[in-house]
């Protein structure tokens, strides 16, 4: 299954990349920093470089993905509606 993560270098979003590509899930995770590419990279996953208030990014991911798992926190109030929109 190709799976879209968002929040995937937190202390639960590594543990469940980590968890995916183990068992020959493929991740593509979103990161908003270079720090955050260089991980996931590093990780195995394929990066979406954006944040969680793009909306085009999100509809991106989720449009490439089979499922979408979001554990990404947002410090403003858009994250959450941002990917709700980007989904439905």
């Amino acid at each position: 299954m190709h799976v879209f993560v968002t929040g995937g270098t937190g202390t639960i979003g590594s543990a469940v990349v980590s968890e995916l590509l183990d068992n020959d899930h493929t991740v593509l995770a979103l990161a908003r920093s270079d720090r955050s590419v260089q991980v996931l990279a590093d990780a195995g996953a394929q990066v979406l470089r954006g944040g969680l208030s793009d909306l085009d990014v999100l509809r991106s991911g989720v449009a490439q993905s089979e499922g979408v798992i979001s554990l990404a926190f947002d410090h403003g109030d858009h994250g959450a509606d941002a990917l709700a929109a980007a989904i439905t």
